[in-house]
C-alpha cells in the first residue's frame, strides 16, 4: 500500500484565481495559467515561482509537453512558455 503525500500551495497572485492547472509528468513542476501571463513552480521546493508575461488575452489552458516544455493558450493562440 502506498500513501500519497500532500502538499498545499497558495498561487494566489492578487488578480483573481488561476484559470487552468497543470502538473509535470514527473510531477515535479507545476503551471498555473492566469490573466496576463504563467507561472511555473518548482513543488519539491518553496521556491518563488518563475513568471512569464503574456498579452492582455488570459491563459485559459497549460500543459506540459513531451519533454518538459510548456505549452500555453486561449481560444485565439497556442504559445511555448518554457
Amino acid at each position: 500500500m502506498s500513501v500519497a503525500r500532500l502538499r498545499e500551495f497558495n498561487i494566489s497572485m492578487g488578480q483573481g484565481r488561476a484559470l487552468s492547472v497543470s502538473f509535470s509528468a514527473d510531477g515535479k513542476r507545476l503551471a498555473t495559467g492566469w490573466r496576463g501571463g504563467v507561472q511555473l513552480w518548482d513543488v519539491r521546493n518553496d521556491a518563488k515561482p518563475l513568471w512569464a508575461e503574456s498579452d492582455e488575452e488570459p491563459e485559459s489552458t497549460v500543459a506540459f509537453l513531451p519533454g518538459g516544455r510548456v505549452a500555453a493558450g486561449n481560444t485565439r493562440r497556442v504559445r511555448r512558455v518554457h
